[in-house]
C-alpha cells in the first residue's frame, strides 16, 4: 500500500513514484479541498497504470466543505466513480478487496474509489484538469530529427520556475498562450501569445509565469553554429548574428515558428528540416543584426584571465569544487572582488556557475546514455533528486524524460506512463 499525498510539492518527487508503486496493491491520494487541483499529477498516474487508488477528502475545519459530484467534478473522474467527503482523513476501508490481475476492487465503503479504466485524454486538451479551468503542467523535450544541432522543447507550465541560467545556443521560440515573464540582460520582459522570443547565446536569464494560469510555449534551441550558416547563406559577413529585440509580436514569423515546431512534433524529418531553416532565415532576415552590421555580434563576456583561470577551475573540479576563498587567493583578489568581478563577466556567480556546467555536463552523460543516478555522481550532484532539481530548472524537464525523449522514445508522463515489467 502507498499513502501518496496530493498536496503541493509532491509532484516535484515524482521521480520516486515508480519505485514505490513497483508491486503495490494500491494507493491513497490524500486530496485538499483548498486546493484539489494538485492532485492531477497522482490521479493520472494512478489511472494510467491502472492501479487502484483510494481519494481521502480531507476537509479542514474553517475551509469550504464540497459535495461528493464536486469533488469528483474537480478531479475528473469517470462518472462510474463514486466519491464522497470526510470531515478527517479517511482511513483505509476495512473490506476493501485489491485484484492485481484486473486492477479493480470491490469495497463495503463508499469513500473506496475503483480505478477508473485508463483514459485517452484528447490531443486537444493534454495539459488540462478541471478545479475551475485550472492547466497541470506538462512538458517534452528533445532532439531534432532531421537537423543536427537542435534541441526542441514544447510546455505547459504553471508554477514551475527557471532559474537564473544561459545556454550555450540560441532560443528562438512562440508564446501560444498564456504569459511568460523573464529577467534577460538586466531587463524585466513579458510575453503573450503570438509573442516571439528571441535569445542570444549566453545571456543569463530566468523565466516564470507572467498570469496564475501559467504559459506555454514551443520553443527551438539551435546551435550557434547552424545559424552562423543561415546567416552567411543570406550575404551576412562572418561572424554570429545577433537579436537586438528579445519579445518581438510579429505573425509571419510566429506562423513560421509554429509550421516548423509542429512538423518536428510530428516527426515529419523532411518537412520538419525545410521548415526549420526556412523560419530560421524568415527571422534572421526580419529580426537580426547580421554579422558586420552595426555593433559586434555578442561574445561570452569573459574576457579577462583572472576569469577564465576561475572558470578553468571550476570546470577541472566539479565534484569537489574549490571555495571562494580559495579561488580569491588563486586570483591575488579578495573574495568580494571576485564575486562581483565573476558576475559582472558571466552573470552569475560562481556556484551558479558551477550548478550550469554541471547540467551541461549532465546532459552530455545522459546523451551518450548513462543512467540519471551514475551521471548525478559523474557530474558532481550530491545525489540524483539533486541532479533533477538543478536539471528541471534549467532545461524544464527531469533527466529521464529528457534522456527517453533525445534516445527516441516517448517520455513517460503522468499521462503515458506504463506499469514496470515484472
Amino acid at each position: 500500500m502507498i499513502y501518496l499525498f496530493g498536496t503541493p510539492g509532491q509532484e516535484r518527487f515524482w521521480f520516486m513514484w515508480d519505485e514505490l508503486a513497483r508491486g503495490a496493491l494500491g494507493a491513497i491520494v490524500l486530496a485538499d479541498t483548498r486546493r484539489l487541483a494538485d492532485c492531477f499529477p497522482s490521479v493520472d498516474y494512478f489511472e494510467q497504470r491502472a492501479l487502484p487508488f483510494i481519494v481521502a477528502v480531507n476537509c479542514f475545519d474553517g475551509a469550504r466543505r464540497y459535495r461528493s459530484q464536486d469533488v469528483r467534478s474537480a478531479l475528473d473522474l469517470d462518472p462510474e466513480v463514486r466519491s464522497s467527503c470526510a470531515t478527517r482523513v479517511v482511513p483505509h476501508p476495512a473490506g476493501t478487496s485489491w485484484s492485481r490481475s484486473s486492477s479493480t476492487r470491490s469495497s463495503s465503503s463508499v469513500t473506496a474509489r475503483a480505478a477508473p479504466p485508463c483514459r485517452r485524454h484528447s490531443a486537444e486538451r493534454p495539459h488540462r484538469g478541471k478545479h475551475g479551468d485550472m492547466p497541470t503542467e506538462v512538458a517534452r523535450y528533445w532532439k531534432h530529427g532531421g537537423v543536427p544541432g537542435v534541441d526542441l522543447l514544447r510546455a505547459r507550465f504553471v508554477t514551475h520556475r527557471y532559474q537564473r541560467h544561459a545556454h550555450e545556443t540560441y532560443t528562438v521560440g512562440v508564446i501560444e498562450s498564456g504569459v511568460e515573464e523573464f529577467h534577460y540582460d538586466g531587463q524585466l520582459l513579458r510575453a503573450g501569445p503570438g509573442a516571439v522570443a528571441l535569445l542570444n547565446p549566453e545571456v543569463v536569464h530566468t523565466g516564470q509565469a507572467g498570469v496564475p494560469g501559467g504559459w506555454s510555449y514551443r520553443m527551438l534551441y539551435p546551435a550557434v553554429s547552424l545559424v552562423a550558416g543561415i546567416a552567411a547563406e543570406l550575404g551576412a559577413a562572418r561572424g554570429a548574428p545577433m537579436f537586438p529585440e528579445t519579445v518581438v509580436y510579429d505573425e509571419r514569423s510566429a506562423r513560421l515558428l509554429r509550421a516548423a515546431h509542429r512538423a518536428a512534433d510530428r516527426g515529419d524529418r523532411l518537412a520538419s528540416s525545410s521548415l526549420l531553416r526556412t523560419a530560421l532565415a524568415g527571422i534572421l532576415s526580419a529580426h537580426a543584426r547580421l554579422g558586420g552590421e552595426g555593433e559586434p555580434p555578442p561574445q561570452p563576456r569573459h574576457s579577462s584571465a583572472v576569469i577564465r583561470a576561475v572558470r578553468d577551475a571550476l570546470a577541472d573540479r566539479l565534484a569537489d569544487p574549490p571555495s571562494l576563498d580559495e579561488l580569491a587567493v588563486a586570483a591575488g583578489m579578495s573574495p568580494f572582488a571576485l564575486l562581483r568581478a565573476f558576475r559582472d563577466a558571466t552573470g552569475l556567480p560562481p556556484h551558479a556557475y558551477l550548478n550550469q556546467l554541471r547540467v551541461r555536463l549532465a546532459r552530455r552523460l545522459l546523451d551518450a546514455g548513462l543512467p540519471p543516478a551514475e551521471v548525478a555522481a559523474e557530474a558532481g550532484f550530491a545525489d540524483q533528486p539533486h541532479l533533477t532539481r538543478h536539471f528541471k530548472r534549467v532545461v524544464g524537464v527531469p533527466p529521464g524524460a529528457y534522456q527517453r525523449e533525445r534516445a527516441g522514445r516517448p517520455a513517460r508522463t503522468y499521462k503515458n506512463r506504463r506499469p514496470a515489467s515484472a
